[in-house]
């Protein structure tokens, strides 16, 4: 895309926070790109005004539910009798560079 900068305006950046939360570790040539896209997808405001913010973007903001999983639906969950287990989850967010506790 930087070697092609008259496309940009015309493309949409579907953003997660690991394409751009780390301003100072992104390249030179990404950061441009970046500056220039055309269109800014996100369901998290806040990133998209980090993103102007941190790279000077000033694409439009198009607001989206990326993941069916933002949705709500509403299961009826059944209870189980009681045992002697413990479930943990773990997933992606438990990456440390997410800075969750």
């Amino acid at each position: 895309m930087f070697f092609q900068p008259w496309l940009l305006r015309k493309c949409y950046w579907i953003m997660y926070g690991g394409d751009f939360y780390f301003p100072d570790k992104q390249s030179w040539v990404k950061k441009q790109v970046i500056k220039k896209i055309g269109h800014l997808v996100t369901y998290v405001k806040g990133d998209y005004d980090l993103v102007k913010k941190w790279y000077g973007a000033n694409g439009k903001y198009h607001e989206c539910f990326m993941y069916p999983n933002n949705l709500y639906t509403h299961y009826e969950v059944k209870r189980k009798e009681k045992r002697n287990i413990i479930n943990v989850q773990i997933g992606n967010s438990a990456d440390p560079i997410n800075n969750h506790l």
